[in-house]
């Protein structure tokens, strides 16, 4: 029963339902034109909020990366984690930041570092806003990682960037300022295609070592209802967003030539 008034208390659970409430009323009303608009929406909220469908597509995009932590553990010169994994609170959490849903990608290039795959970690040009400025999440993680007994590694900050693209050629000069040949790259499973076709093109070859993974994967386990559900649920309609925002950014990035045709 908690279960079920969590799911029924999100906010978009509480607009499906207003919506099919509505649905109903002008139906009973015979405002047959209107009603189908209400239809619509009460489907599509569904479709999207309540059933596995968007976390299959976003499974789509993160599948060649699934075992890359079992293939990619070898030596390199360099970690490169890209940025988006803070998200703000710096003036009022104890730590001295808030973390993202995508704080894996950092976790994940410390466990690369501990494991032994390298002595140099670069983090991403990701930044957190304040006021009218912006304060690179390194600034807020450097001294955390610092205590992390890292043994001895070499930390690189590349600032801020406004996208992967500015990521790509900030590693790119540090490739040949410091003659790195192999570097291993560090991003969310969903992300990673796009990562690894922009570093490709701005002259990076990577290793990738994909996180963070949030795509639908079929677990035995699994019941029919947690698979589908009885309301929509924000986190579904979030998946569907990372997808259109990898398929959009890519023709983006495509048309823009930071993807090589055939990439």
């Amino acid at each position: 029963m908690a279960h079920l008034m969590k799911q029924l208390l999100q906010p978009v659970a509480i607009l499906w339902l207003v919506l099919l409430v509505l649905f109903a009323w002008q139906f009973y009303r015979r405002h047959f034109r209107a009603a189908s608009i209400s239809a619509l929406l009460v489907f599509w909220l569904y479709f999207i909020g309540a059933t596995p469908f968007s976390g299959w597509l976003l499974a789509g995009l993160e599948e060649p990366y699934v075992d890359s932590l079992k293939t990619d553990r070898q030596k390199v010169d360099a970690i490169v984690v890209l940025g988006g994994y803070l998200s703000g609170g710096q003036q009022r959490e104890p730590v001295g930041f808030n973390v993202s849903r995508h704080f894996d990608r950092l976790l994940t290039g410390v466990e690369m570092v501990r494991s032994g795959s390298s002595e140099q970690l670069v983090v991403g040009g990701g930044s957190i806003r304040d006021g009218n400025t912006r304060i690179p999440e390194y600034e807020l993680v450097g001294g955390w990682l610092e205590g992390q007994e890292l043994g001895v590694v070499t930390l690189w900050d590349l600032g801020v960037c406004a996208n992967t693209r500015e990521e790509a050629g900030k590693v790119f000069g540090l490739m040949k300022d410091n003659q790195w040949e192999s570097v291993m790259l560090v991003t969310s499973a969903w992300h990673m295609r796009r990562a690894e076709a922009v570093f490709q093109a701005a002259g990076v070859k990577v290793i990738p070592v994909a996180c963070d993974f949030s795509g639908f994967y079929q677990n035995p386990g699994s019941s029919f209802l947690d698979q589908y559900l009885l309301f929509p649920q924000a986190s579904r309609l979030d998946a569907l967003r990372m997808y259109l925002q990898e398929r959009i950014g890519w023709l983006h990035y495509r048309s823009r030539g930071w993807i090589k045709h055939g990439a």
